[in-house]
């Protein structure tokens, strides 16, 4: 009789245990999504502002829907054009 009453109390500890790994679990992948997205903004700023600044604004609004853009045109030599301003 003692084992009857311990299994519901064991079950209802195995279920709390579960439902707290997957709150952590989802406690982990919000401060996952935000640490990439402050690591995108940053990207964004930084390779924005070189790429604008060397005079490639074109590859600077392609990049915004093609994201690599803004590394090549911040790797990219200044423009003939930006180079005087510089």
């Amino acid at each position: 009789m003692n084992g009857a009453r311990t299994t519901p109390r064991l079950l209802i500890e195995a279920a709390h245990r579960r439902l707290t790994f997957l709150a952590m679990e989802g406690a982990l992948a919000v401060i996952l999504w935000t640490l990439l997205i402050v690591l995108y903004i940053a990207l964004f700023v930084s390779l924005g502002i070189s790429t604008f600044r060397k005079g490639h604004q074109v590859l600077f609004w392609v990049g915004i829907f093609f994201p690599v853009l803004w590394i090549v045109g911040a790797i990219m030599p200044p423009a003939a054009r930006a180079e005087g301003t510089a």
